[in-house]
């Protein structure tokens, strides 16, 4: 019984071990990724110009064209009767 239980200690300390280890590897390689992106300068921000000015050509609104276009019908709100009280239940 000694020796079992000895053994299961001695497996769990080399899993311990490993596990250490795997999560030192980890830190490692995240902290030299984070140092390598850190060291980098971002670019200067550029001033950007003013916006030009926009001006609208009122004047296409006059166009002869225009004045033969028809306006579109209004769309009577719907006065029959709504579906079923519940449309998921079957028939």
């Amino acid at each position: 019984m000694a020796i079992t239980f000895l053994q299961a200690k001695k497996r769990q300390r080399y899993l311990i071990v490993i596990l250490g280890l795997l999560v030192f590897v980890s830190l490692i390689i995240v902290w030299q990724g984070l140092a390598r992106r850190g060291g980098e300068t971002p670019a200067p921000l550029s001033i950007t110009p003013e916006p030009k000015e926009i001006i609208i050509n009122w004047s296409v609104l006059q166009d002869p064209h225009l004045e033969g276009l028809q306006i579109f019908e209004t769309i009577a709100p719907f006065e029959g009767a709504v579906g079923r009280k519940n449309p998921f239940i079957p028939y």
